[in-house]
């Protein structure tokens, strides 16, 4: 199972819509309290799936197209997580919230640059770089990613906390997406959808999958 509280500004009020995903309940609120005001609460349920799992309904990882690394000497620019300045790592090795939920997570897998597309339902951590992560329709769940050039979200029912992204695109419904780095440039067509900074999660975050 796995379970989530975190502190929501009003405005992200219709990120707090019921989830229906299989085995992961995602509740707004404080651990064992009741929700206060900006908070709300949502389940979900989510079968996690086993290490290495292919790229299918069981919440693999399918690398597409490899693509080249940034070099070093890049330099780093707003709404880009490109070249060798990653605000948002540095951050997060600081933050005991992000380490907290990546120790936790089910499922561990590594990018070396390439693209990758997420399918099924996802309770896991990315490291690495990702040139283009897609989030498929038929994906569901969590995911932390550490840094990615382009982030698509076409699944609904997701929750994507990221260190460092440059571009953020939704289609998708009832999705939120957390950066803890510079605010990447955000397109969202789809409906119900949240984007946040990192720092605005509560500090009582946290999931546990079994």
């Amino acid at each position: 199972m796995t379970s989530m509280t975190r502190r929501l500004p009003a405005v992200l009020a219709a990120a707090a819509l019921s989830l229906s995903l299989s085995a992961c309940s995602i509740s707004l609120g404080g651990p064992g309290g009741s929700a206060g005001p900006g908070r709300a609460s949502q389940a979900a349920e989510a079968s996690a799936p086993e290490q290495g799992g292919s790229a299918d309904a069981q919440g693999g990882a399918a690398p597409g197209a490899p693509s080249s690394q940034p070099s070093p000497s890049e330099a780093a620019v707003p709404g880009s997580a490109s070249g060798a300045e990653r605000p948002g790592a540095t951050a997060a090795a600081d933050s005991e919230l992000w380490q907290r939920l990546k120790d936790t997570a089910l499922r561990r897998s590594r990018s070396e640059g390439g693209d990758m597309t997420l399918q099924g339902q996802q309770c896991g951590y990315i490291e690495g770089d990702i040139a283009t992560l897609t989030v498929a329709e038929d994906a569901s769940g969590g995911i932390m990613v550490e840094h990615v050039e382009q982030l698509t979200v076409k699944g609904s029912h997701v929750i994507v906390m990221v260190q460092d992204v440059g571009r953020v695109s939704i289609t998708g419904s009832e999705v939120v997406v957390a950066w803890v780095g510079r605010t990447p440039v955000v397109e969202d067509s789809g409906t119900g959808n949240a984007t946040v900074a990192f720092d605005q999660l509560d500090e009582g975050l946290y999931w546990t999958c079994s």
